[in-house]
């Protein structure tokens, strides 16, 4: 007969309010449930989900009030699911959890909360039928004022900000300064290999939104010639970091300089478009006797200058992406995390050059990473 391993911790019959919050893998919702069991060292809960085995997660337990008017308490405790089982005699499956690493104060309080809640009731083994008995009313246990969202939500925003700040500071200022040079580096070689193939395919481009009002002939480009531009800095004689990476390409396909009336003041609001969108023109007044301007003739080039702009901030540690006349007209600026700048996201930012795609794509998905 195997020999019955005693428990370091009593069990007590406790039905405590409590929240789980799974680890972001499982892509689960916080869980509002409840305890069936509990002692200072692990418990058991019930759930709808089936196994559970070996998942992280984080407990919040209701703690009992000692007055009517005290402000809700609740203890949050990492534990590990040890063991998934069908529930007998209800829905769900019941799972047994292992708290881990809990500090002595956790340990010691929950411990005198829960003798002091079973009022001496005697310990549940996990193997046995208790949990049945202990979702009848005749085990007394002592009930707590549930878990408000709100109250799990704050928990688990503090944990998530504890989280990351553990992070942060696990990271020395150098290596995150690297994490973004690395990124520059990336984005430079990546976009250099582009531009040297684009320079030479010179592919059409399915422009549709380099619209200017009353200008409808603006459409339906090539790509021209790009240039790229890369700057650096020096820390140290052994140790450089990107800081700059800037493209800038033309759009064109060789076509003759649009002619475009404008009577005034409508000629104004036309040159002040062209300028903002950087558009080479020119333009010529014509005038009545008194010298007054009835309209003005725009020869409007047929290119559109664009532009990449890549630059490190290392004070945020983070890129800054701007954008001038990519994929339309205008102007865009973004804030990326070094770690979105993959293969993929590069990718993804090729089709929206080349007009492809109407957004940047996942170089945004952890842009505050």
């Amino acid at each position: 007969m195997a020999e019955h391993k005693e428990r370091r911790h009593k069990r007590y019959p406790i039905r405590w309010k409590a929240a789980v919050v799974f680890e972001k893998t499982l892509a689960r919702p916080i869980l509002h449930t409840e305890t069936f069991d509990l002692s200072a060292g692990g418990g058991a809960i019930r759930t709808d989900y089936a196994d559970l085995t070996g998942a992280t997660v984080t407990i919040l337990l209701a703690l009992p009030t000692r007055q009517t008017n005290e402000t809700q308490r609740v203890m949050r405790l990492l534990a590990r699911v040890v063991s998934s089982l069908q529930a007998p005699g209800v829905t769900g499956y019941r799972h047994g959890m292992s708290f881990v690493n809990p500090s002595a104060e956790s340990v010691a309080g929950l411990e005198e909360l829960l003798k002091a809640a079973a009022s001496g009731g005697t310990g549940v083994d996990p193997a046995d039928a208790a949990l049945a008995a202990a979702a009848k009313s005749s085990a007394a246990p002592a009930p707590a004022a549930p878990v408000g969202r709100l109250a799990a939500l704050k928990a688990a925003a503090a944990q998530k900000v504890a989280d990351d700040a553990a992070r942060a500071k696990a990271e020395s200022k150098e290596e995150k300064e690297d994490k973004v040079s690395e990124a520059l580096k990336r984005t430079y070689f990546y976009l250099k290999d582009l531009v040297a193939q684009l320079d030479v395919l010179k592919p059409e481009m399915p422009a549709k939104n380099y619209a200017i009002h009353g200008v409808p002939e603006f459409t339906d480009f090539a790509w021209d010639v790009g240039h790229l531009d890369l700057r650096t800095r020096e820390v140290t004689p052994i140790r450089k970091l990107f800081t700059r990476v800037t493209l800038d390409y033309r759009l064109s396909k060789g076509k003759p300089i649009l002619k475009v009336e404008r009577p005034s003041p409508a000629n104004d609001r036309l040159r002040q478009v062209l300028k903002d969108y950087q558009l080479g023109f020119s333009s010529r007044d014509e005038k009545n006797e008194r010298g007054a301007i009835l309209k003005t003739i725009f020869g409007i080039n047929f290119e559109v200058l664009c532009q990449l702009h890549f630059e490190g901030d290392y004070e945020r540690h983070k890129l800054v992406l701007k954008t001038r006349n990519v994929e339309r007209f205008g102007h865009g600026e973004h804030l990326i995390a070094p770690e979105a700048v993959t293969q993929e996201a590069l990718e993804e930012l090729t089709g929206y050059v080349l007009c492809e795609s109407r957004s940047v794509g996942p170089l945004l998905l952890k842009t505050f990473g």
